[in-house]
C-alpha cells in the first residue's frame, strides 16, 4: 500500500513537471512569436513611412513642375494674380490673428454697452418718465451687433480671395486652352 502511494507520488510529480515544462515552452514560444510580429508591424511601418516620404516628394516635384509649364507662356499675367493672391492671404492671415486678439476686447465693449442699455431701461421703468435711448441693433452686421466687427472684414477678404483664385483659373485656362 505504502510503495503503490509513493509510486503514485512520484507518478504525479513527474507529471507535475512534465506540464510546468510544457507550460514554459509554450510561453517562451509566444513570447517569441509576439516580438517576431511586433518586429514585422515596426518594419511594415518603416517601410510605409519610407513610401509615403518618397510619394510626397515625387508629387511635390510634379506640382512644381506644373506650376512651371503653367505659367511660363504668360509669366508676367500670372505672377501678377499669384502675387494678389499671396498678398491677400498674408492680410488675411494678419486679420485672422488680429480677430482672435481682440474679440475678448470686443465681447467686453459689447457687454458693456449692454449692461449700459439695461440700466437705461431700469431707470426708466423705475422713475416712470420717457426716456429716450439707443437701441443697440440699428444696423446689424452679420453677427447682430451694430459695430462692424472684424469678423465682418475677414468675411470680405476672403471673398476678395476668391475672386482673385478665380482670375487665377481664367489665366490658366488662357495657358492650358483645352480642346
Amino acid at each position: 500500500m505504502r510503495e503503490r502511494r509513493e509510486e503514485k507520488k512520484l507518478i504525479d510529480t513527474k507529471k507535475r513537471t512534465e506540464m510546468r515544462e510544457r507550460r514554459e515552452e509554450k510561453k517562451l514560444i509566444d513570447t517569441k512569436k509576439r516580438t517576431e510580429m511586433r518586429e514585422r508591424r515596426e518594419e511594415n511601418k518603416r517601410f510605409a513611412g519610407e513610401l509615403l516620404e518618397k510619394s510626397k516628394k515625387k508629387r511635390r516635384e510634379q506640382i512644381e513642375e506644373n506650376i512651371v509649364r503653367v505659367f511660363e507662356p504668360r509669366a508676367g499675367l500670372g505672377n501678377r494674380v499669384i502675387d494678389e493672391v499671396a498678398e491677400a492671404e498674408v492680410k488675411y492671415n494678419k486679420l485672422r490673428k488680429r480677430v482672435r486678439e481682440s474679440e475678448a476686447e470686443h465681447m467686453a465693449l459689447h457687454k458693456a454697452n449692454m449692461e449700459m442699455i439695461n440700466e437705461w431701461k431700469e431707470r426708466a421703468v423705475k422713475s416712470s418718465e420717457r426716456l429716450e435711448y439707443l437701441e443697440y441693433n440699428n444696423t446689424e452686421t452679420s453677427d447682430g451687433w451694430s459695430t462692424p466687427t472684424p469678423n465682418d472684414l475677414v468675411l470680405r477678404l476672403e471673398q476678395k480671395i476668391l475672386e482673385l483664385q478665380g482670375e487665377l483659373k481664367q489665366v490658366r485656362n488662357l495657358a492650358n486652352p483645352s480642346p
